[in-house]
C-alpha cells in the first residue's frame, strides 16, 4: 500500500471512529436525558374546541373513554383570555398566561388588512417553552400542525402556517418553517389526501403523519393538533352533527396513535394526553365595531373603500374583541369607543374592559380596552358592512366561507358552561385521579414533570396524577 492510500486509510478509519463516538456520545446523552423522566414518550394530542359536555357521549367515543378509565382527567378546564387558539396553545406550552408569553391573539394587529397573517412563528411567543427545554436535553420532538410554532429549532416540525398574501403557496412556507426533510417525507407519503387546510382531509393526513413519526422517528416529545372538531363547530354549531361525527373521527385518529405505539414497541414506555384549548359557544349575531368606527369618523377610508388612516380600531378574538388607539393620548377618540361601546351593550356587548382590570385577567397588549360579547354574538374585523351588528343568514351557506359563523369560541373562560378537557394516561400516570378543577396553564408544567424538565416559575401548577 502507497503513502497516499495509507493516508486515506487512516483518514476513513478516523472518521468512522469519531462517528461511532458521536454516535455512543449522543446514545448516552439521550439515556441521561430520561434519567428524571417519568416516561420515555409523552404524546399529546389536542382536541382543538373539545368541550367538556363532548363526554356526555362518552360511549361512542371509546379511545378516549378508555383513556379516561385508564387515567386520570378533569371535565372543569378552564382557559384563558381570549380563549382562542394561538393565545391558548401558547399557554399549554409554556404554562403562562398571555401578559407573560405575548400572544393575546390569534391574528396579528394589521389595520386595514382583509386578511390578517397569524401568531405562527415560535418566536411570537416569549416564555421559555417545553420542547426547547427537552431539546436542549437532549431529547427527540416531533410536533404536527401545533399553532405557534413555524421556525421552532425541533427535529421533526410540520408547522400549522398558511398563504395569506398574493403569490405565496403553502408548501414553501412549511419547508421554510418547518423541518424539510420530513416535511417532504410526509408529503410523498400522504400529501395526496390534502385539499389545503381543508377538513377532514387535514387530519386524515394528520392522523397517517403522527403514525409515521412514531413508527420511524419514536419522538420523546410529541405534539400534535387535530382542527376537525373545531372546525364543523365554527361552521355547523356546537353539537351539529357534523361536528359530532368529527368528533367520532378524532377519537379514531387518536386510538390510531395508540395503536401505532404498540407495533413500534414503545406502548409501555409512553403516556397519553388529550387535551382541549377551549370550549364553545352557538352564535347567531355578528358584530363589526369597525364599522360603527368608521361611521363615527374614527376610521377613514378611500374611493376603493381601502383603509388610509384610523384613529380606532377593533381586532377580533371571536367572542371578544381588542380595541386599539392610534394615540392613547387622542382623549375624543377614547370617549367616542366608550360611547360606541355602551350603545351596543343594548345589542350583543356584554362588558367593556379597561388596561387595569385586563391586567386582572391576565391578558395585556398595545390595545386600550376588550370588549366582551353576549352569548350568540360574535365579532368581525368589516370596516364595511352594511350594518355594525346584523344576524347571520345561513342561505346557500359555505362551509369555507370566513364571513359568517354558528359556534364562537374567544369568550371570556369564566362564562357558564364554558369549559374543556384534560385527560392523561400511561406510563407514569395514576388510574383514578379526577381533578375538580384547572387551567389550561396547569399543562405545561405537568408535561414537564413527566419528562424530567424544569420549566422555571410558570404561572401554573403540577398536576398531582402521577404514579
Amino acid at each position: 500500500m502507497n503513502k497516499k492510500n495509507k493516508a486515506l486509510t487512516g483518514l476513513a478509519a478516523a472518521a468512522v471512529a469519531a462517528g461511532t463516538l458521536y454516535k455512543i456520545n449522543s446514545m448516552k446523552k439521550h439515556k441521561d436525558a430520561l434519567k428524571e423522566a417519568l416516561t420515555e414518550h409523552l404524546i399529546v394530542i389536542s382536541l382543538d374546541g373539545f368541550h367538556s359536555r363532548d363526554l356526555d357521549m362518552i360511549q361512542e367515543l371509546p379511545n378516549i373513554k378508555m383513556l379516561m378509565e385508564e387515567g386520570s382527567y378533569c371535565s372543569n378546564v378552564k382557559s384563558i383570555y381570549p380563549s382562542v387558539t394561538y393565545a391558548c396553545h401558547a399557554s399549554i406550552i409554556t404554562g403562562n398566561y398571555p401578559d407573560k408569553h405575548g400572544v393575546y391573539n390569534n391574528e396579528k394587529f394589521q389595520p386595514g388588512v382583509k386578511e390578517s397573517q397569524w401568531n405562527w412563528y415560535d418566536s411570537d411567543n416569549k416564555s421559555t417553552k417545553l420542547y426547547d427545554l427537552a431539546v436542549e436535553k437532549g431529547l427527540k420532538v416531533g410536533a404536527l400542525f401545533w399553532p405557534v410554532m413555524a421556525g421552532a429549532k425541533i427535529q421533526y416540525n410540520i408547522p400549522e402556517i398558511w398563504p395569506v398574501k398574493e403569490g405565496e403557496s403553502q408548501v414553501p412556507l412549511i419547508l421554510k418553517y418547518g423541518t424539510p426533510k420530513f416535511a417532504l417525507e410526509a408529503a410523498a407519503l400522504y400529501g395526496k389526501v390534502l385539499k389545503g387546510k381543508k377538513q377532514p382531509y387535514l387530519n386524515i393526513f394528520t392522523s397517517k403523519t403522527a403514525k409515521y413519526m412514531i413508527k420511524n422517528k419514536k419522538p420523546n416529545l410529541m405534539l400534535v393538533h387535530f382542527t376537525d372538531v373545531d372546525h364543523w363547530r365554527h361552521k355547523y354549531g356546537v353539537f351539529s352533527n357534523m361536528a359530532k361525527e368529527a368528533l367520532k373521527k378524532t377519537d379514531k385518529a387518536i386510538g390510531d396513535i395508540i395503536e401505532a405505539t404498540k407495533k413500534a414497541g414503545i406502548y409501555d414506555n409512553s403516556t397519553f394526553i388529550v387535551i382541549g384549548d377551549h370550549a364553545f359557544i352557538d352564535v347567531d349575531h355578528r358584530i363589526c365595531l369597525n364599522t360603527a368606527f368608521r361611521r363615527a369618523g374614527l376610521i377613514d377610508v378611500n374611493s376603493n373603500n381601502e383603509v388610509i388612516a384610523w384613529r380606532a380600531y377593533a381586532n377580533h378574538c371571536d367572542g371578544s374583541c381588542q380595541i386599539f388607539l392610534k394615540d392613547t393620548e387622542d382623549h375624543e377618540a377614547r370617549e367616542k369607543v366608550i360611547e360606541i361601546v355602551e350603545k351596543l351593550k343594548m345589542d350583543g356587548i356584554e362588558k367593556l374592559y379597561t388596561k387595569e382590570e385586563l391586567s386582572q385577567k391576565r391578558v395585556t397588549g398595545d390595545f386600550e380596552f376588550m370588549v366582551e360579547a353576549k352569548r350568540g354574538y360574535y365579532f368581525s374585523n368589516h370596516w364595511d358592512a352594511p350594518s355594525v351588528v346584523s344576524k347571520v343568514k345561513y342561505e346557500d351557506f359555505d362551509p369555507y366561507d370566513s364571513e359568517y359563523y354558528a359556534g364562537m369560541h374567544g369568550f371570556d373562560p369564566e362564562k357558564e358552561d364554558y369549559r374543556t378537557v384534560f385527560i392523561a394516561a400511561g406510563k407514569g400516570v395514576k388510574k383514578g385521579v379526577i381533578i375538580e378543577d384547572m387551567t389550561i396553564v396547569d399543562e405545561a408544567p405537568t408535561f414537564a414533570k413527566l419528562l424530567g424538565l424544569n420549566l422555571g416559575e410558570v404561572d401554573g401548577r403540577v398536576l398531582d396524577i402521577f404514579q
